[in-house]
């Protein structure tokens, strides 16, 4: 995937790019040699970004010539070849640091820490208004603390005529010493950033068909900034190595399982602040909306091959966490043989990813936890994204772990939600704010609550008592002869649709429930 890239010296694969057209092509061919049927190329509008270059010469007091390659953002600057600017330095950025300078035509360098502070739309558009032609963003922490010579991406979340950059903060420093003798100075500037509306982009989807109209989605996006090795070219390996093993095996599912490669999750929509994750949102709002009726859970993966923290966790919807977590509890792998303090369960999701964008059309969702642990703030978004930072080990454990996740969505007769987990949240989410909140209403709403958890929790105990019973008359038959618990949705009624020399090669004397899905993965 990294072969296809917009600008040849730091890669960038973006919303409705060539390079994102091409390698969309390259994972339908792939999904074709996998082995997947029904593949499809859902096409959507949105607006384009085609980042080429963006390349600053200045030449010190001494003489000597520096070249800086600049990073960038979703924004519109054409300079059709070397144009010179004059450069100022202005600080954080904020309108006081524009007090007695002109800045019209100006390239302006601004610190930033997007994560404690502002985002970078902020000080962009105050650039803008003040007549700049463009900022140039240094990350002063927040991201892209790994190294003086990290580059930062992130969405502009702002129009495109008001240009933004980013600098390395060690390139960076070169220019502020020079800035120490003088208000300003010229800058040689090469760069060809380009925004266009109502662009074709595309999902690409494939199939591993099951016998039910009920589906399980896995998604990850294509789209990236720099590398993008673990974000998210390893999610999209992590998917076909899924699927690449159930098919393998022979295995038959009850419901037909999706495997998507969604576009545009970094950015898609020009001047919005809801700019991210447009090809999921589009996916399951415009142009699959049936899916809202069949998809029983979306399984989205990010940055997976790399261990974010020293315990491991699926963080998922409120609805599933009472099934996940039983799941977790009897997961035969060690986890903590990758993860020293274990694997677990964590609700809600959050707004980082597809996952949400899919979760709020109403199919229950998950994703890999990623977004609490120092790589964030390090590597995230930046062009030391790339292979150096891979983990075989935790690559493996992703794929036994959602793999057999996967097998035991497929095992359910019916989806585990607890709506009760829901509105329990809700319940606890119900507090004093003001001090002027209407007390009669919150009690009114508290004891709707309250009735509307019992039928819900009536209801999950019925979900329950259902997926205890095996879809296999056989397994069934068994269970019954030999006094041994229903596997029901796990398991070991994976067996079922086996070929028998499959049946033969991995059968063994293990009890665990997730056994011998396990040693399918395996």
């Amino acid at each position: 995937m990294e072969e296809f890239k917009s600008n040849p010296v730091l890669g960038y694969r973006t919303a409705g790019s060539k390079a994102e057209f091409d390698t969309g092509e390259f994972l339908k061919e792939e999904m074709e040699r996998i082995g997947l049927l029904d593949i499809h190329k859902d096409e959507l509008c949105l607006d384009s970004w085609e980042f080429e270059k963006a390349v600053l010469r200045f030449a010190d007091r001494d003489g000597k010539e520096h070249e800086f390659q600049l990073g960038a953002y979703q924004t519109e600057f054409v300079t059709d070849g070397w144009k010179e600017y004059p450069l100022v330095y202005a600080g954080r950025g904020k309108e006081a640091d524009y007090d007695g300078v002109d800045v019209t035509g100006c390239l302006v360098m601004v610190d930033i820490n997007q994560r404690d502070e502002w985002w970078i739309n902020y000080p962009v558009y105050q650039a803008h208004l003040k007549g700049a032609a463009a900022v140039i963003a240094v990350q002063d922490n927040g991201y892209a603390e790994i190294d003086s010579e990290a580059l930062n991406a992130q969405d502009i979340a702002g129009p495109k005529d008001a240009p933004a950059f980013s600098m390395s903060k060690k390139d960076a420093e070169i220019l502020k010493t020079a800035l120490k003798e003088t208000p300003r100075i010229t800058v040689q500037f090469d760069a060809k950033s380009v925004v266009k509306e109502d662009m074709p982009a595309y999902n690409v989807w494939g199939t591993i068909p099951g016998k039910s109209d009920d589906m399980i989605l896995l998604s990850g996006h294509y789209d990236s900034y720099f590398d993008g090795f673990q974000d998210d070219n390893c999610a999209i390996a992590l998917m076909f190595g899924i699927a690449r093993t159930l098919l393998r095996i022979g295995y038959q599912p009850e419901k037909t399982i999706v495997f998507c490669c969604m576009a545009a999750e970094e950015w898609g929509i020009e001047n919005s602040k809801y700019d991210w994750s447009t090809g999921a949102w589009q996916q399951v709002f415009k142009i699959r909306p049936e899916w809202q009726g069949k998809v029983i859970a979306d399984l989205n993966f990010e940055l997976p091959a790399y261990a974010h923290n020293p315990w491991d966790a699926i963080r998922s919807t409120y609805e599933y966490e009472d099934f996940l977590k039983e799941f977790v509890k009897e997961f035969p792998v060690d986890a903590k043989k990758v993860y020293p303090k274990g694997l677990g369960v964590q609700c809600p999701i959050e707004t980082w990813s597809d996952d949400f964008s899919v979760a709020i059309s109403g199919i229950p969702s998950m994703v890999n936890e990623f977004s609490s642990a120092e790589f964030m703030e390090t590597h995230y978004h930046s062009q030391f994204d790339n292979d150096e930072y891979y983990n075989a080990d935790v690559f493996q454990f992703h794929h036994e772990l959602y793999g057999l996740l996967v097998m035991a969505f497929d095992r359910v007769k019916v989806a585990p939600v607890n709506v009760g987990r829901t509105l329990q949240a809700l319940q606890e989410s119900v507090r004093p704010v003001t001090g002027r909140e209407d007390e009669k209403g919150i009690r009114i709403l508290l004891e709707r609550t309250a009735e509307a958890k019992k039928i819900a929790d009536a209801v999950y105990k019925r979900v329950k008592e259902i997926n205890e019973i095996s879809r296999d008359d056989e397994c069934n038959l068994r269970n019954v002869e030999t006094g041994e618990k229903s596997a029901g949705w796990s398991g070991k009624a994976a067996f079922g649709s086996m070929p028998e020399a499959e049946k033969r090669e991995l059968s063994g004397p293990e009890n665990t429930k997730y056994a011998a899905l396990q040693r399918q993965l395996l």
